[in-house]
């Protein structure tokens, strides 16, 4: 009875974006070394107004921060605006007082777990890489490479989300 009750207090916070980068991403370093990578990402939901029969489409855009060490020097090596990227992680809140007195303000983010971006490269890297990941970095080829479960989990939402659309209709 324990392990059901356990269940029903169980909470999520989990993020899943594809989508394109708004910008190249921006690096920040601190003081202990640790570098951090921002970077916007784009998203868009197209549908057909019901009553008008119109196209309509909304594009949202999320803030997202990567502070692992692996995922900061892909993003700096391989991302640029435009790159169609996968993300995965957990939201977060910041809360940042304000100089003059008035009221906090609250910024919500995405803190990447896995970024994986499709197959750009920065000018004058042609020819050495595929799609790649930031979470599986394979020594021996010496480049990251997108893992088939990070692949796998962009159809399901992809499919999932075309399914959703067409209920929507």
């Amino acid at each position: 009875m324990l392990r059901i009750l356990e269940f029903f207090m169980l909470s999520i916070n989990k993020t899943v974006l594809l989508g394109n980068m708004a910008h190249d991403p921006e690096f920040r370093t601190f003081p202990s070394g640790d570098r951090i990578a921002c970077f916007t990402v784009c998203t868009s939901e197209k549908w057909k107004d019901r009553a008008t029969g119109e196209l309509k489409e909304r594009t949202e855009w999320h803030k997202v921060q990567a502070r692992e060490r692996h995922t900061v020097d892909y993003l700096d090596r391989f991302a640029q605006k435009g790159t169609r990227v996968y993300v995965e992680g957990i939201l977060r809140t910041r809360k940042v007082p304000s100089n003059d007195g008035g009221p906090d303000r609250y910024f919500t983010e995405i803190d990447a777990n896995i970024v994986s971006l499709e197959n750009r490269l920065r000018e004058g890297e042609q020819g050495q890489g595929h799609g790649h990941v930031a979470h599986g970095f394979d020594d021996a080829v010496g480049h990251f490479h997108i893992g088939q479960r990070v692949k796998e989990r962009a159809a399901f939402f992809a499919k999932r989300s075309v399914k959703q659309f067409k209920g929507k209709a």
